[in-house]
């Protein structure tokens, strides 16, 4: 991975944010509970690294309850959460999220490696708004200890209203983690290095990705959306070094998608 493949995601995010024009103040949520359902299809890496892409349908409900604090309540389909206003600008969030695993029988390429099994992760977050732009940080840790161990993020994001119904958000992290992580990831052991030809890999903790993305939002009427969605993620270091990415997968992966969203 060299230093311009960092550097032109970071470029292209700072020559679009001066080319589209901010939006207005962001109106506070309603409370009480707003709710939605979306059916839509992506297509996104087969796993982490890989350059071929699997295209598959995907539906999700959400349900959001929020009181007169600003404090909110969330619940969807493999996410619950609590978020809590500290200020006006500022916000903390605690999140149980289902993460799905790997399985060796997902790619040719996989035969022989050991399967992830689906875990449940803790993400602790907190978020700082500035107008329309914000911050924020990440924390993401395995209950279960099943190979993922832990992983921090660090991002920022700004929101652009383009018309009354278009609506894009861009944002920016970085990513790293721990060697735990990273091995499950990344890594071959000894045993799946005589069973796959692969070379035996052993990262350590460190930098993991930096992902560049895009959010659309295009309002039909009051209750119906299409939504967009484009995120470009570069490999660093220690992942990008891995036989899954240096030999046979990508550096640099790309996941789209688009969905119709019905709020109520």
């Amino acid at each position: 991975m060299t230093i311009p493949s960092i550097i032109k995601p970071i470029a292209t995010v700072l020559v679009i944010h001066l080319i589209l024009p901010a939006s207005a103040e962001t109106l506070e949520s309603n409370t009480g509970w707003q709710n939605e359902v979306a059916i839509g299809i992506e297509s996104e890496p087969t796993y982490a690294g890989s350059d071929n892409n699997k295209t598959e349908a995907d539906f999700d409900f959400k349900a959001v309850h929020t009181n007169e604090n600003g404090h909110q309540w969330l619940l969807s389909l493999g996410e619950i959460g609590y978020t809590r206003k500290v200020s006006e600008d500022t916000s903390i969030t605690a999140l149980l999220e289902y993460e799905e695993g790997r399985e060796a029988e997902e790619e040719d390429l996989l035969k022989g490696l050991e399967s992830v099994d689906d875990t449940v992760e803790l993400q602790l977050s907190t978020t700082r708004r500035f107008g329309n732009s914000y911050g924020y940080a990440v924390l993401q840790y395995d209950l279960l200890d099943r190979g993922k161990g832990l992983v921090w993020f660090l991002g920022a994001a700004h929101d652009y209203e383009l018309s009354d119904r278009l609506g894009v958000r861009l944002g920016l992290d970085i990513s790293g983690a721990d060697a735990e992580h990273m091995n499950t990831e990344f890594g071959i052991s000894a045993a799946e290095a005589s069973a796959t030809g692969f070379s035996q890999y052993k990262p350590s903790s460190g930098l993991k990705s930096v992902t560049l993305s895009a959010e659309s939002t295009y309002e039909l009427n009051r209750n119906w959306s299409l939504l967009g969605e484009v995120e470009v993620e570069n490999y660093l270091s220690e992942a990008a070094d891995s036989p899954l990415i240096a030999d046979y997968g990508s550096d640099v992966t790309y996941e789209v998608g688009i969905a119709l969203r019905y709020q109520f």
